[in-house]
């Protein structure tokens, strides 16, 4: 009370009851089965906890009444309650960021309540919840001067048992005016109507992915294409180890709201702890997808910087043909990669007509140094031998201009191409494309990478968190991970749960840490040295 802030970091709560059983309800003795925080004035903070399997007549999980709280980093599983079975926050001010709320279960109410709140939902998972009668959040700021952002959360499989509100619910007051932006709302169950956001009036909805849609300006109906959800709604299928960010294909990439900035949103960076607004516009949803930005991996020898221009990049590839084409080639997504697919050609062998080229980012461009060696290496084969190839690097300029070129020619097999050329000019822009020659068969392209190649045996003392806050490479990682930090820092490995995973000693280069016996999940790094201690999340796959 002396005007502080009180703290909760790195704290496991698990089976609390708050419920005395009496059939006088009190609230002092039966909210909050894991923290119950009523009428502070100065902020609870709690960070990077768990709270889990607790018991509570209202709100299992953290009920918050006539106070404010900063939740952060923080998991919020497998509580039960009568009401509300995670999160309920009213009559308060909050900031309640990159939380995952799953595998809840309440009788009445929803899986998040924020009743008479302002303040700040971003970045959150709420998911595979439960409730017999209601939804998964339940939003009423109907009080004026209350300010609420809704922001970027994935609100999916959750199910509502014998109610049609399965999704967001909020009353239809006209004085209830929080901003939804940002939001992926999917796959929850509802019977009826299974109201996915309801009422279908409320103001301030925009540029969210809502399934059956939604009036307002942006939003889409398509499926989000998530890396790997739950196969299932409700608390059978477990939100936890599921992967909630989105494919490269996904149509939530680039589709929020266009003049978002960090500032606008309040929070600069996603679920992860990537940076927010990679490219042209905010993703919808929790994280932000990062498939262009430069990133580490070991070659063989040595750590190098490299850029994709693989078929992540769908967006930016575009596919010409010249005039002598009767009928237009097109191209299709595979696995593997992209295949080129020629129709009718002319039968001049010095021409090349089909051209699928793809423009430099802004951050790709960034990473091309002059007087640089840059090798190039793609995957290829086509449907006969010796189809004809060439590869063009070359300016955005009239008339067109190649920088580099090499002419190849593919074999059935799927092999492995590597070029090596010199930077020598900086490029205000720059093209790279795969043009086939005038067979009437289709090739197909796959893993192409482009890497900056040492001028050095190693290299030392790389600062990473120029380009990614988080300094962690690659970040979702699947089987391994790198982080970099200045020599003699010690580099510790946490579960979610706060047990100590593995620790190491930073010599001033990458330190790898191999994930493939560990589970799905996020994970949190801990750097201490000099400098003093920060903290980073890493998810793996």
């Amino acid at each position: 009370s002396g005007g502080d802030t009180s703290r909760l970091e790195y704290c496991l709560l698990e089976y609390s009851k708050a419920t005395d059983g009496q059939e006088a309800y009190n609230y002092l003795e039966d909210d909050g089965g894991g923290i119950l925080c009523s009428y502070n004035s100065v902020p609870l903070l709690v960070r990077n906890c768990t709270v889990q399997n607790c018991v509570a007549y209202v709100a299992a999980g953290i009920k918050v009444h006539q106070g404010n709280i900063i939740l952060l980093n923080s998991v919020i599983k497998n509580n039960r309650s009568l009401y509300d079975g995670g999160l309920s926050i009213g009559y308060s001010q909050s900031i309640v960021n990159g939380n995952i709320i799953a595998n809840n279960s309440c009788y009445y109410g929803d899986a998040v309540v924020l009743e008479i709140t302002d303040g700040l939902f971003t970045n959150n998972i709420i998911v595979n919840n439960e409730s017999e009668f209601d939804a998964a959040v339940y939003v009423n700021t109907a009080i004026a001067g209350r300010v609420l952002s809704i922001y970027n959360n994935v609100i999916a499989n959750n199910v509502s048992h014998y109610g049609d509100r399965s999704g967001i619910s909020a009353p239809t007051q006209p004085e209830s005016h929080p901003h939804y932006k940002n939001n992926i709302v999917w796959n929850n169950q509802g019977t009826g109507n299974n109201y996915q956001f309801f009422p279908d009036t409320i103001k301030y909805v925009e540029y969210n992915d809502i399934q059956g849609g939604y009036t307002g300006t942006g939003n889409i109906d398509a499926d989000p294409l998530f890396v790997n959800p739950t196969v299932g709604a409700g608390t059978q299928y477990d939100g936890l180890a599921a992967d909630w960010s989105v494919t490269n294909y996904s149509p939530c990439i680039d589709a929020g709201k266009p003049d978002f900035t960090d500032d606008s949103i309040g929070i600069g960076t996603d679920y992860a702890g990537n940076t927010r607004i990679q490219y042209s516009a905010i993703d919808m949803g929790a994280y932000e997808i990062t498939y262009c930005t430069p990133s580490y991996e070991p070659d063989p020898e040595n750590i190098i910087v490299n850029g994709d221009f693989g078929t992540c990049d769908l967006d930016s590839w575009y596919l010409h043909t010249d005039d002598l084409i009767n009928e237009k080639a097109d191209y299709i997504i595979l696995d593997e990669g992209i295949r080129i697919i020629p129709h009718e050609l002319s039968n001049n062998p010095q021409v090349w007509e089909i051209q699928l080229m793809q423009t430099f980012t802004p951050s790709q461009l960034e990473m091309i140094d002059v007087d640089s060696t840059y090798r190039l290496t793609f995957n290829a084969y086509a449907d006969t031998n010796d189809r004809p190839c060439r590869i063009v690097f070359y300016l955005d300029e009239d008339p067109w201009t190649p920088y580099h070129s090499e002419d190849i020619f593919l074999s059935t097999d799927n092999e492995e191409y590597t070029y090596e050329f010199t930077v020598s000019n900086d490029f205000p822009s720059l093209n790279f494309s795969l043009n086939i020659g005038t067979a009437l068969c289709p090739a197909t392209f796959g893993n192409i990478r482009l890497v900056k190649v040492p001028a050095e045996p190693h290299i030392n003392n790389i600062n990473l968190l120029g380009k990614n806050d988080s300094g962690i490479f690659p970040n979702p990682a699947n089987d391994y991970f790198y982080i970099t930090s200045e020599s003699g820092s010690v580099v510790l490995l946490y579960n979610n749960l706060g047990m100590l995973m593995e620790s190491k000693i930073s010599n001033g280069e990458s330190v790898r840490f191999n994930t493939e016996r560990l589970s799905d999940g996020f994970y949190w790094i801990e750097i201490r040295n000099f400098g003093g201690i920060s903290i980073h999340k890493v998810i793996i796959r």
